[in-house]
């Protein structure tokens, strides 16, 4: 499983600004290992590394990182993989925070994406979609595999 999610410098000190306890970990990652413990639920995890590094947040005043990432093992040899980035610059083309959650499994996947575009910024917007539905047959490489995509978005105001 991996977990992420992206966040502007902006957003992210107005967070701190409010809370300088709500970082980027405890706001967000918290949150990406609890999903890992859903889908891994009566598997205890064994092992833990994180990392964290930042400047931004710093230059601001806050002792907090920009950037962590943590991987997770658990006893039945699955691996998470989880991060946060909150330092994004301010031109970023989004508006909020994107996340974005694989799992992999030996009988599928499950990928799933939300990601808050600055109008203009995504073709889907621009059109003015809602939702954007891909269904896929069997591929020449894999003929046993079909595709299902789903994109869904706020029509740009």
């Amino acid at each position: 499983m991996t977990g992420r999610a992206c966040n502007t410098r902006a957003q992210g000190i107005e967070i701190l600004k409010r809370s300088s306890t709500a970082t980027p970990v405890v706001d967000v990652l918290t949150y990406w290992v609890d999903i890992a413990g859903w889908f891994l639920e009566g598997i205890r995890p064994y092992g833990v590394t994180a990392r964290g590094h930042g400047t931004v947040f710093r230059k601001a005043g806050f002792d907090v990182n920009d950037t962590t990432f943590a991987i997770i093992t658990y006893e039945n040899g699955a691996v998470v993989n989880l991060g946060v980035y909150y330092a994004l610059p301010a031109r970023a083309p989004q508006l909020g925070m994107g996340v974005r959650i694989e799992v992999y499994g030996s009988e599928g996947a499950l990928i799933s994406q939300a990601w808050n575009f600055r109008p203009h910024s995504s073709p889907h917007q621009r059109r003015g979609t809602g939702i954007l539905a891909t269904i896929g047959g069997p591929s020449q490489m894999n003929p046993g595999c079909g595709l299902i995509i789903c994109h869904a978005t706020a029509p740009a105001r």
